[in-house]
């Protein structure tokens, strides 16, 4: 039971360092915008959702294109996707038991397998594009956030299997 306790506790220190560290990637994009309209208003990144503040006399608002954001958190889930892969198939080579159910009929073929994990980020990414495009741009980043988070912690769950399968 304790043992237990240590581990999970342990997934769940890793899984919030993951989270944390993604988000720390994700603010200096945030400040690196550049002024996008020129407009008597000021648009400030406050986490996710802008805040306009009425700024007497200004001439050159201070926009911060959330962009950059939307595409790191792309890029991480590909890379956190392709990492779950990987370590779930040489798990399995290890003699590892996929734990997720909807996953447990294809992780024994793994070019379907690493398909399906291919077609899910893809569907992820276009959603949140689809989003980003028809300017729910917080709805989309958050989506990213969310999903990323989840498969951060699955991918400090594996690193934790491998690790206790050596």
């Amino acid at each position: 039971m304790t043992t237990t306790f240590h581990r999970s506790r342990h997934v769940m220190h890793g899984a919030a360092r993951c989270i944390a560290v993604c988000l720390l990637f994700s603010v200096p994009a945030l400040a690196s915008g550049e002024p996008q309209t020129p407009a008597d208003r000021v648009t400030l990144a406050v986490e996710i959702a802008p805040v306009n503040v009425d700024v007497p006399g200004a001439e050159s608002p201070a926009r911060f294109d959330q962009r950059p954001v939307l595409t790191m958190l792309s890029a991480s889930m590909a890379g956190l996707q392709a990492y779950d892969a990987y370590s779930t198939l040489i798990a399995l080579k290890r003699g590892g038991v996929e734990s997720n159910p909807l996953m447990q009929g294809i992780v024994g073929h793994p070019a379907v397998f690493i398909g399906v994990k291919a077609g899910l980020t893809a569907a992820s990414i276009y959603a949140a594009e689809r989003l980003w495009r028809e300017h729910h741009r917080g709805t989309a980043i958050a989506l990213m956030a969310v999903t990323n988070g989840i498969m951060a912690a699955v991918a400090v769950n594996n690193a934790s299997v491998l690790h206790a399968s050596r």
